[in-house]
């Protein structure tokens, strides 16, 4: 029942054989000594010096990875310098002229105002017309529902400075 090992090389003996590293495909024969080191130690010091060049790659990307980080944050503290002087200059942007809007509004209310006043220097013209019609008190509620659609249009014609476009 007991099978002899006769039939394989010795060379394959599990006792005879030992494997250096896992990624090492090199088998060193366990009675051979080098140098008068045992095959043990040569396999661990083998061993060490891998985990040390792999310690020192490991080493070295961190260390680029670190300088990648302090360049990457530097960038983001100047992104966000940049992002707060545009957003003062903004708010500049938007405080001069939100004051400009509301002189724009007495400026408009002038602007209105003067247009009409232009509007009723030209008597004769069809803006004309319906401007005093609007701003007198003679005429029916009748009359000024008839001509509130048509006002719009002829006052917007009515800034018009040639006497032509404005009838």
């Amino acid at each position: 029942m007991l099978q002899s090992n006769q039939h394989q090389p010795s060379i394959l003996d599990s006792s005879a054989l030992i494997q250096v590293d896992q990624k090492e495909m090199s088998i060193v024969p366990r009675d051979e000594m080098k140098n008068g080191v045992p095959p043990e130690i040569r396999s661990i010091i083998y061993s060490s010096k891998n985990l040390e060049d792999d310690l020192q790659m490991l080493g070295m990307k961190i260390k680029q990875h670190e300088e990648n980080k302090k360049m990457l944050n530097n960038q983001k503290n100047k992104l966000e310098d940049s992002i707060l002087d545009m957003q003062v200059s903004l708010g500049k942007y938007h405080s001069s002229t939100m004051h400009g809007i509301q002189n724009n509004d007495d400026s408009h209310n002038q602007s209105d105002e003067e247009t009409i006043r232009k509007i009723l220097q030209h008597e004769r013209s069809a803006a004309g017309i319906l401007c005093k019609l609007t701003l007198s008190d003679v005429t029916d509620a009748s009359d000024r529902s008839l001509t509130k659609d048509v006002v719009g249009i002829v006052a917007t014609l009515g800034k018009v400075d040639d006497d032509n476009l404005s009838r």
